[in-house]
């Protein structure tokens, strides 16, 4: 194919490249489990200042402090993915999501929100909203939500089973024994 190692070749050099962001965050990781918290810190720094414009690795960065409960930081590159992709509802997910963690309920409920309008078949909003609503005890409002969840996403046994706790509390036992049927046989 006229690849080697010093010439990749044309096909293979932007594959690559693509690849390095995630290497940089999987090396982070790696690094501070070994508690090599100054070389973790500069994998991120290196991949934030070479794809500070990219939104997708912006988004996997706010998901590499997610998992470590770094709020504040995943807030940050999250809100940057957005300016950067304003029509792209997975940034506008993730910062909802933050927002939850964070305690602001009505943020994450208006971020949600956008996201379900800018990508009206997607299913993260939906759960969220029926999540949200259901933690919050709106349980007629969390029936609404899952409803639509499920219907975008069927094989989701996890929305089965929270509409069947929310149907129990909003209509009833009879009401949720179907929907943790459903649950249980996905």
């Amino acid at each position: 194919l006229g690849a080697t190692d010093a010439n990749p070749g044309i096909h293979l050099r932007p594959r690559l490249a693509r690849g390095w962001p995630l290497r940089r965050l999987g090396m982070a990781g790696i690094y501070e489990m070994d508690g090599r918290a100054d070389l973790a810190r500069d994998q991120i720094a290196r991949t934030v200042v070479e794809n500070e414009d990219d939104a997708a690795v912006l988004v996997r960065l706010a998901a590499y402090h997610m998992e470590r409960g770094r709020w504040a930081e995943a807030e940050h590159y999250l809100t940057d993915a957005r300016r950067i992709a304003p029509t792209w509802e997975q940034p506008v997910v993730e910062l909802g999501r933050v927002m939850k963690e964070l305690g602001r309920a009505d943020d994450a409920r208006r971020l949600f929100e956008e996201a379900s309008v800018k990508n009206e078949s997607g299913f993260a909003p939906w759960y969220e909203l029926g999540l949200l609503a259901y933690h919050e005890g709106d349980h007629p409002a969390a029936v609404r939500s899952l409803e639509r969840a499920i219907a975008l996403e069927p094989a989701s046994a996890e929305s089965c089973h929270l509409l069947g706790l929310a149907m129990e509390r909003h209509q009833g036992a009879a009401a949720a024994i179907p929907w943790h049927e459903r649950a249980s046989g996905l």
